[in-house]
């Protein structure tokens, strides 16, 4: 379910147009706002993202055929959380009112619902 709301969220803020120069870059070039502390800072956020895998193990009981399946759905979970990720970092960067309103914005997913749908 939570799949299907970013992916509606995606689809639909691509088709009303995401513009990374304007919104997410606020006219510069990536090399301008980009800062080593900057790309740091974030790296908390970034691991909270991935500690839903380290519940994978819990169900290796449940499933069938462990040694074969288990490893895929690890690859599976990680290459899932990585282009939702990237896709949510980048879509929800680039659509207005534009990152520096979105990072300080009570509800970030919300606001970009809003402008999705009117």
């Amino acid at each position: 379910a939570s799949l299907l709301l970013l992916a509606i969220f995606f689809v639909g803020a691509v088709w009303r147009g995401t513009d990374v120069a304007r919104y997410a870059l606020d006219g510069d070039t990536l090399s301008d706002t980009t800062s080593w502390r900057g790309v740091v800072s974030v790296c908390p956020f970034a691991m909270w993202m991935f500690l839903g895998i380290e519940e994978l193990p819990l169900k290796m009981d449940q499933t069938i055929e462990p040694e074969k399946n288990m490893p895929q759905g690890f690859i599976l979970a990680f290459a899932t959380l990585v282009v939702v990720n990237f896709a949510n970092y980048f879509i929800g960067a680039s659509i207005p009112p534009g990152a520096s309103k979105i990072a300080i914005a009570q509800s970030p997913l919300l606001d970009g619902y809003r402008y999705v749908f009117g």
